[in-house]
C-alpha cells in the first residue's frame, strides 16, 4: 500500500492553488526569531520565578505563569562568572541568565537541565548582555 500525504495546497491571492506560503517576520509583525504570538502570554512580564541553590551547588528555578509551572535545574560553569565580569552573587547571574531568556522564549521552550554557557549557543547575544548587565 502506498504512502499517503496530506494536501496542504492554499489558494494564493489570485486565486491559484499551491503550496502554502510562509509569511516572514514583517508580514506577521513578529521579529525573526520570536516565538508563536499565542507564546507571547508566557513571556517575562507574565512570569514569576524563583531562584533557590542546592546543596549539590546546583540552581533549582522555578517559573510559575499562566500557562503553568516549569522546573528548571541550572549550573553555572567554572570560569563562567569570571568571563562575564559577574560582579554579583552566583544566584543574582541565574535570576538574570532566566529574564534574559524569558524576554526571548516562553517558559516552556527553556531546557530543563542545562549550564549557563549553553545559552549563547542558542542566543548569541547572551555573554554580551550579561557584561553589560554586570558593567564589564
Amino acid at each position: 500500500m502506498g504512502r499517503r500525504t496530506a494536501d496542504f495546497r492554499d489558494p494564493d491571492s489570485r486565486g491559484r492553488i499551491g503550496p502554502p506560503t510562509r509569511l516572514g517576520p514583517l508580514e506577521t509583525g513578529r521579529s525573526a526569531g520570536m516565538a508563536d504570538p499565542s507564546a507571547e502570554l508566557d513571556r517575562m512580564a507574565d512570569n514569576d520565578f524563583t531562584v533557590t541553590q542546592q546543596p549539590d551547588g546546583t540552581f533549582h528555578v522555578e517559573i510559575r505563569g499562566p500557562s503553568g509551572t516549569t522546573d528548571h535545574i541550572v549550573t553555572i560553569p567554572d570560569g563562567l562568572v569570571t568571563d562575564l565580569g559577574w560582579q554579583g552573587g552566583d544566584a543574582e547571574l541565574v535570576r538574570a541568565s532566566f529574564e534574559f531568556l524569558l524576554d526571548r522564549e516562553p517558559a516552556s521552550s527553556i531546557l530543563s537541565r542545562f549550564r549557563l554557557d549553553v545559552i549563547g549557543r542558542y542566543f548569541p547575544d547572551y555573554q554580551q548582555e550579561m557584561r553589560r548587565l554586570a558593567g564589564a
